[in-house]
């Protein structure tokens, strides 16, 4: 037995350590792509779900509010928090506190950034919270604002309650 020279088969050592450097730095590669595709994806299934549940929370409130009786019926009206009767003589109360809007002290929606009622008389003058004379509020705007990764994104809505 000796050592074969001429038309031998078989790959050398030199051969063998830069496939493996090579598959190693595909790998390496690969798994950052794999990573931050996951990350994107998480990132934009939660933002999407944010702007689901404040556009629900939206649309609820504004329900909310366009059934307020009367002039009369406002509690009290301020920047973050609204208390009025509906048509029906239900008393509602709209509050914002630790990231979550209640209504009625149950959780209407939550990871809420800012959010915050504005009120306006029938000259479409802003009116200074909290209000003084709620009979003099003909308008209410307010605006829900989320942040998920580093850029917030904001709704508003603003209403005429239908029963003044």
């Amino acid at each position: 037995m000796g050592l074969k020279k001429g038309n031998e088969s078989g790959f050398t050592l030199v051969e063998l350590v830069i496939v493996i450097v090579v598959t190693g730095i595909i790998s390496v590669v690969f798994a950052r792509l794999t990573s931050s595709s996951v990350d994107m994806y998480e990132f934009i299934r939660k933002r999407k779900s944010a702007i689901h549940n404040s556009r629900l929370a939206l649309q609820r409130i504004s329900r909310e509010l366009r059934q307020i009786a009367d002039t009369n019926s406002i509690q009290y009206a301020d920047t973050d928090s609204l208390a009025f009767y509906q048509k029906n003589g239900k008393l509602l109360t709209l509050a914002w506190g630790d990231h979550t809007i209640r209504l009625n002290g149950q959780p209407l929606a939550r990871g809420i950034e800012t959010f915050s009622f504005e009120y306006y008389d029938d000259k479409h003058n802003k009116l200074m919270s909290p209000v003084q004379d709620p009979k003099k509020i003909l308008r209410i705007r307010f605006k829900i604002t989320v942040k998920t990764g580093q850029k917030p994104f904001q709704l508003f809505n603003e209403i005429e309650p239908r029963n003044f």
